[in-house]
């Protein structure tokens, strides 16, 4: 499971603490962080993206992360 959002109660508690903001970063860029953004935008927060803080920011495919940083892209205002 990499997604925070699956079977948890994530997205009720931030916002019973009036969060509707979240600053992203990870551990890879292709997985884990990328579930996180995409649920979050699905729960309707506003996703920060910090595209340099990946721990392994693609190393077993560069591009896979620069795509990711795409997708993510995508959804700004």
């Amino acid at each position: 499971m990499y997604s925070p959002w699956t079977g948890s109660e994530l997205h009720l508690q931030l916002w019973a603490g009036g969060i509707d903001t979240l600053i992203i970063t990870g551990g890879v860029t292709d997985v884990c962080v990328l579930a996180m953004m995409l649920g979050a935008i699905d729960w309707g927060f506003r996703v920060i993206l910090v595209t340099d803080a990946p721990l392994q920011l693609g190393r077993r495919d560069p591009r896979r992360h620069d795509e990711c940083l795409f997708r993510g892209s995508r959804f700004k205002p």
